[in-house]
């Protein structure tokens, strides 16, 4: 977690989290399945992993930037997750319409009032 933490809203793909760990292959699977068992860490996209906690983070950020007129462009969203490539803002905005808290709008996103609860919340509430 404290790798992934790290890398923020870029995370690192599985071999290289393995590496930054100290982990073997093996190992890193053991924990990711714990971690995610345990609902600490979710797959957004194949492949990219982020801890329960940066997610409930990236809401908030969006719930501030969308204050203001009531929803969010993403490149606002990337400006906000730290100037984030597309490789990792796309499938952030994609998880976060799948589990309701946003919705998309053409190329405009809304937070809606269960991506409100889930902000101050927390991703269990909302729901």
């Amino acid at each position: 977690l404290s790798c992934l933490a790290d890398a923020r809203f870029a995370p690192p793909p599985r071999d290289q989290l393995a590496q930054a760990a100290g982990l073997a292959a093996d190992d890193l699977q053991r924990a990711l399945t714990l971690l995610l068992d345990r609902d600490q860490l979710r797959e957004v996209a194949p492949g990219v992993l982020y801890s329960r906690g940066l997610l409930e983070e990236g809401l908030q950020l969006l719930q501030r930037v969308s204050k203001e007129r009531g929803h969010f462009e993403p490149v606002e969203a990337k400006a906000a997750f730290g100037g984030i490539s597309r490789k990792w803002l796309i499938p952030l905005l994609e998880y976060f319409d799948k589990i309701g808290a946003t919705r998309r709008d053409q190329n405009r996103r809304i937070l809606t009032p269960r991506g409100v609860s889930m902000s101050e919340n927390g991703l269990g509430s909302g729901s």
